[in-house]
C-alpha cells in the first residue's frame, strides 16, 4: 500500500513519471502477493486502477486501458462476492469509460458508464 500511496503523493507534487514507476512496482508487488494470498486481490485492483490513472497523467492513453480493464474485472468478481466493493467497481468503471473515450472507443465507453450506473449502490 505504501508504494501506491507514495505514487499518489508524487503525482500531487508534479513528479508524474516517478509516480508511474512507483505504481508499476506496487502492481508487481500486489500481483505476487495476490497470487499466493487472495486477501491481496482488492489491493491489486486498487493499484491497477491507480496505474491507469498514472499513465493518463503522463499522456500514455493507450497504456492506461489495460490496467484499468484488469481492475474492473477484479472488482466485478469482488463485488459479486461482497457488495462492499461496489463503490470501487463504480469508480473503476467510470475511469475505464474515460480511458475508452481517450482512445476513441466511444461504444465501450458508453457501456462502461451504463454498467457503472447500474452498479451504483442505492442509499
Amino acid at each position: 500500500m505504501a508504494l501506491s500511496n507514495l505514487g499518489v503523493q508524487y503525482r500531487e507534487v508534479g513528479r508524474r513519471n516517478d509516480a508511474v514507476e512507483l505504481t508499476e512496482r506496487a502492481v508487481a508487488m500486489y500481483e505476487q502477493l495476490a497470487a499466493s494470498n487472495p486477501a491481496f486481490t482488492g489491493d491489486l485492483a486498487m493499484a491497477l486502477n491507480n496505474l491507469g490513472n498514472r499513465y493518463t497523467g503522463v499522456g500514455r492513453y493507450v497504456d492506461d486501458v489495460e490496467p484499468t480493464e484488469r481492475a474492473v474485472n477484479i472488482y466485478r468478481e469482488l463485488a459479486a462476492a461482497n457488495p462492499a466493493f461496489l463503490n470501487s467497481l463504480v469508480t473503476a468503471l467510470n475511469n475505464l469509460s474515460v480511458r475508452y473515450d481517450q482512445v476513441g472507443r466511444a461504444g465501450d465507453a458508453q457501456a462502461a458508464r451504463t454498467e457503472a450506473e447500474a452498479a451504483m449502490p442505492t442509499m
